[in-house]
């Protein structure tokens, strides 16, 4: 996006913002509003973030190109040469035992020999106040998809959002016109191999400010009501106008980072949360435990049911669910269920989420906080993947990590609140909303369980009963 001047920030501040350098000077200048600070940081953070897998696609860019050499040399010697070999990709190992599973699943795979996999990044404006760079890589040789995405957005705030905000404790009055800014980062990173976890993150600072006269767009001078960490990114002039100078009546953060695998590896689920515990004991021993449960309850497809072999056998006949011989596990019921008997399905193995995050023992401490959980994303997450990214797979292992995927599309879709807030929220960027959805997905009406004692069935067990890492 070119610089501009900014309802929300200086034309200085928005030529700030595309460098790391001057990103760094604004996160540490504790005379800059928060929202600056947030908006610095998630921009930094968005560019490391992508360098560090554009670094990782190059580095097997460059191994598949010494493979290639390698396999002409042969060719050129004598040695018979198999077309299949040219897959130099997770699906090369079974591609002998399946080749149309295989000639499907290269479908997403870059040409051999082709250029290094880059981000496509995409600017975009909120007609309604705000703007975002979208960051998507799709079929890299390590990554099927990755989405690094910014928003930074403002605007007026309804009567029923206040109300919710109320009712959750922030000083903010419903019957009181309204303004807010939130500015945030998120990102899903789907790679190809299933033997490598796909991992999610999101960080974002959320401001309310009131303001006197219904309809108003401008709140310079305003005291911000409330503030936390969200999602959103506003660096255009044509919208609401006059944020700048104005002190939040409150401010918070949430977010969190969590890690999905198809297999569970002990190693890697330690590695990932140990990371995290390591970085929130320098705040406070409590935090760590504390997200860590608050994640395991959050990331759940409750609509995912798990019975006892007494109940299942029970409601074998039940209506809207599947028998109990081809499915012990019956999961097309209408309503949640609870109980001793029941268990749901989590989406992966967590890691930390938080929400209304605004002590800490003040804002800039919870600042700090998210400003040093957001830079151990990369050494937690990406050695897991480079490790695990040539992995021998077979068609079997796909298969579960599409049965997997196709959970973790049903929760982003059925449970996540910021996917549903971005689906009902006017003029927000769809394609954006929807962008950490993988490529590709399987559904299988009423699948067997895992076999007792194979890593599937482990799997299965953690997700259903979380465990501790750390």
């Amino acid at each position: 996006m070119a610089p501009s001047a900014s309802p929300v920030f200086s034309p200085e501040q928005v030529q700030l913002f595309d460098s790391d350098s001057d990103c760094t000077t604004l996160i540490e200048d504790v005379t800059q509003p928060m929202r600056v600070r947030m908006t610095a940081l998630v921009r930094r953070t968005q560019r490391e973030i992508i360098a560090a897998v554009e670094q990782l696609e190059a580095k097997a860019h460059m191994e598949e190109l010494s493979k290639l050499k390698t396999r002409q040399q042969a060719t050129t010697d004598g040695a018979p040469a198999n077309p299949l070999d040219a897959l130099i990709s997770p699906s090369a190992d079974f591609a002998r035992e399946d080749p149309v599973t295989a000639v499907m699943l290269t479908s997403d795979m870059p040409a051999a020999g082709s250029d290094a996999a880059t981000f496509f990044q995409d600017t975009w404006l909120r007609p309604e106040g705000g703007a975002g760079w979208s960051c998507v890589l799709s079929r890299g040789r390590v990554f099927e998809k990755a989405a690094v995405l910014v928003s930074v957005v403002h605007g007026q705030l309804t009567k029923s959002a206040l109300e919710q905000m109320s009712a959750r404790g922030r000083p903010v009055s419903p019957d009181r016109p309204a303004l807010f800014f939130a500015a945030g980062l998120s990102l899903v990173i789907h790679p190809h191999n299933p033997h490598a976890p796909t991992a999610h993150l999101n960080y974002r600072f959320f401001e309310v400010y009131h303001t006197e006269t219904a309809g108003s767009t401008c709140i310079a001078g305003l005291n911000p009501v409330a503030s936390w960490f969200g999602g959103g990114a506003d660096l255009t002039p044509n919208y609401v106008t006059c944020i700048a100078g104005l002190n939040p009546v409150a401010s918070w953060f949430g977010g969190g980072a969590d890690l999905t695998p198809n297999y569970v590896y002990a190693e890697d689920g330690r590695h990932f949360h140990g990371a995290y515990k390591s970085v929130l004991d320098q705040f406070d021993a409590d935090l760590y435990p504390t997200m860590k449960r608050t994640c395991d309850d959050y990331f759940v497809n409750v609509h995912r049911v798990t019975r006892t072999p007494e109940a299942a056998a029970a409601a074998a006949s039940a209506p809207l669910r599947c028998g109990a011989t081809l499915d012990p596990m019956p999961h097309n019921s209408r309503m949640p269920e609870t109980g001793p008997s029941v268990t749901h399905e989590r989406r992966g193995i967590g890691g930390i989420f938080f929400d209304d995050m605004d002590q800490l023992p003040d804002l800039p401490g919870a600042f700090a906080m998210v400003q040093a959980l957001a830079q151990t994303f990369v050494p937690s997450y990406l050695p897991l993947v480079d490790a695990r990214r040539e992995q021998a797979s077979s068609a079997r292992h796909r298969r579960w990590q599409q049965l997997r995927r196709a959970r973790y599309v049903e929760f982003n879709l059925v449970h996540d609140r910021g996917t549903k807030f971005g689906l009902a929220t006017p003029g927000a960027r769809i394609e954006s909303v929807l962008a950490s959805l993988p490529l590709t997905a399987r559904w299988e009406y009423c699948p067997p369980e895992p076999e007792p004692g194979t890593p599937e069935a482990e799997a299965l067990a953690i997700f259903r009963q979380p465990i501790e890492w750390a």
